[in-house]
């Protein structure tokens, strides 16, 4: 069974008058539209799981989606998991929905280089908004695995060789382990921006 895929980017095609290169200004409103499906679809009592992606902008969460979960048959939500608040009510209404749910957080090797991918794509968005996603999903993510402890986490670590994603999954002996290493990788958005050579 085909996995269904739920790209907040994508809903942003559906937002009357959307502009590719003021797309942050339609976020919000694809967000809610992709929230409105992601509800519809835990109703399907033909899936049982579901896989929220975690990871900043341009970290190459849509090609793993589509190059390892497109056949899983699982409901897959591909934000960024950005925001607590946001995690906990997925989390909330999927478990409503007796589904299993997965977190896949995408972490990449160097954040300079996706930077530089992020800068060189059609949708336009503000390096701010780069630098958010960067950081307050790795704060999700470790929320999750300290608070969430009934939810399976997946780390996968992307790169770029020659010119190609590669996406890997990182093993942990345990849980703790895996907390021990969020806990490492949390960034501030200060610490991004002097990654990306921004001043403040």
């Amino acid at each position: 069974m085909k996995s269904l895929i739920i790209e907040v980017d994508a809903y942003k095609l559906e937002v009357p008058g959307y502009d590719p290169k003021k797309s942050w200004k339609y976020h919000k409103q694809s967000a809610k539209l992709a929230d409105v499906v992601f509800k519809q679809a835990l109703k399907n009592a033909q899936y049982k799981k579901v896989v929220l992606m975690c990871g900043g902008s341009a970290s190459g969460k849509s090609e793993f989606v589509s190059s390892n979960l497109i056949d899983k048959g699982v409901i897959v939500y591909d934000g960024t998991l950005s925001s607590i608040e946001g995690a906990k009510v997925k989390i909330r209404n999927s478990k409503r929905k007796r589904k299993n749910v997965e977190i896949n957080a995408i972490i990449p090797d160097n954040i300079t280089k996706v930077f530089r991918a992020f800068l060189a794509r059609d949708r336009t968005i503000p390096i701010d908004v780069f630098i958010e996603t960067h950081s307050l999903c790795r704060s999700t993510l470790l929320w999750i695995l300290e608070h969430q402890m009934d939810i399976d986490v997946k780390i996968y670590e992307s790169s770029v060789k020659k010119d190609k994603l590669r996406v890997d999954e990182l093993i942990f002996g345990d849980r703790n382990d895996m907390t021990k290493y969020v806990k490492l990788i949390q960034i501030s958005k200060q610490e991004i921006r002097k990654l990306i050579q921004l001043q403040p």
